[in-house]
Parts: structure tokens; sequence; C-alpha cells
């Protein structure tokens, strides 16, 4: 499947479906991507710039959904994320509003993301929640597998202007197992903010996370 949309993102286009068993993107897309069937391999870079309006969507660049639950999904490639939120602040406290990587509630399975894989967002807005991966509540049998020498990186930059209120990480692990290779490298960073709730890994809800 050859993906020839070159265009930014934003929160009224649809998002991209991959399904079939084992197929991989073939090109380089710059619109979000969702999985829904179980064995896909995600193989090329997703570049993805939006704004999530308030009162809309939340955005993401790769989404893993409950459908596709049942076997592996494979990230060997890189992903990039640039968004800005519009949201108030009794929003960005309840939602994740712009999540970079998403692994959705209810999925059941494997995701591995690969030796050297980089996975980055950057954000501003006035009021901003969100992860560069985003685990959301999972069961014992959801596994996620970071391989050798993988990128995590979380940058808030007030370059609209500062955040009333911040709530990020590169890494959120809500009640899943998560095992990390060598060479991780986890960052995260931010210019001012009135409320500021910044982590490099937040794990809770039961949530393992062993690295190395």
């Amino acid at each position: 499947m050859r993906l020839m949309n070159k265009n930014c993102w934003h929160a009224a286009l649809a998002a991209t479906m991959l399904c079939g068993l084992a197929m991989p993107v073939m090109a380089e897309t710059y619109t979000p991507v969702t999985v829904s069937t179980a064995g896909i391999t995600v193989s090329d870079d997703i570049d993805v710039t939006g704004t999530a309006l308030s009162g809309g969507d939340t955005l993401y660049a790769l989404d893993i959904s409950a459908a596709a639950s049942g076997g592996t999904v494979t990230l060997p490639s890189k992903v990039t994320d640039d968004f800005t939120s519009q949201w108030n602040k009794d929003g960005a406290e309840t939602y994740s509003v712009v999540p970079g990587m998403s692994v959705a509630t209810g999925y059941t399975g494997n995701l591995n993301i690969s030796d050297g894989s980089e996975v980055s967002l950057t954000a501003n807005g006035t009021n901003v929640s969100g992860s560069t991966l985003l685990v959301s509540n999972g069961t014992e049998d959801t596994k996620i597998q970071l391989g050798k020498n993988v990128n995590l990186s979380y940058v808030y930059t007030d370059n609209i202007n500062a955040a009333n209120y911040l709530n990020a990480s590169a890494l959120s692990n809500r009640g899943r197992s998560i095992a990390a290779g060598e060479g991780l490298t986890v960052s995260a960073e931010s210019t001012a903010a009135s409320e500021n709730n910044l982590a490099g890994v937040f794990s809770y809800n039961g949530g393992n996370f062993a690295a190395g």
C-alpha cells in the first residue's frame, strides 16, 4: 500500500486505516495511521503535524487499536509529531489531548518497537496533555518490547504561548508490561508552565517497566 497524501494533517481529515495480515506500509505518510488488524508491520516513517481544536478530537500519529489484538504489531520506523493544543484546562486534565503514539485501551497482544527506532513529540499550546508513547489500560496478556537504542523524546515549546497547564511524559504506562533493551534514551523537556507535570517515564495502575 503506497500512501501518497503529503499534506499536513488536521483533525478534520480522516486517519489511514491499516488492515490485512502482516501488511507493511510501503511509503512515508504525513497522515495519522490507525492499526486495526493483528500482525501489522508499520515499516516506514510517519510525520504528522496538527492542531487539536478546542472541544474537538484528540490527536495522534500512530494508534494501535483494540481491533488489532491477538498478534504482534511491529514498528521498525520513525514516528514524528508536532502538535498544538487549543483545549481548555478542564479538557486537558481529563483527556490525553496530543499523544504521539497511542496503544489503546482494550488492546491485548504484543507491540515490538525495533532496534534504533525513534518516536518524538513536540507540543505547544496553552493547555497541553499527552505522551510521546501513551500505553493505556492493559492486561497481563499485553507485552510491549522496546528494542536496543530506542529513543523516546518529548519537547514542550512556547513558540506560540507558554502553557497554563502541562501534563506530559515521554512514556506513560498504565497497567501494562514494558521491557526495554540496552541503550534506551528517554528525554522530556519544557519551557515555563504555570502548572507543570512533566516526567520522562510515568508508570502507574500496576504498570511494569524493566530496562536493560
